[in-house]
């Protein structure tokens, strides 16, 4: 089991944009949400989002367009 603290927030981003994840200094992860999105695929951008969190890819130093 990983356990982590996140902040869901949803914001205007462009459509090709679902969400992203960025860590605070505290360890705290911050989800941004495309505000734009449905219920379902907000949900989905988020399950994708906490994947990565999980697997600890935001601090791989991989390109983010091979993590997708």
């Amino acid at each position: 089991m990983y356990i982590f603290s996140a902040i869901i927030r949803p914001i205007p981003l462009p459509p090709r944009v679902k969400a992203f994840t960025k860590q605070d200094e505290d360890g705290t992860y911050n989800i941004y949400v495309n505000d734009l999105l449905s219920e379902e695929a907000a949900r989905e951008a988020l399950e994708h989002e906490y994947d990565h969190i999980v697997n600890d890819d935001l601090i791989k130093e991989i390109p983010g367009h091979i993590l997708k």
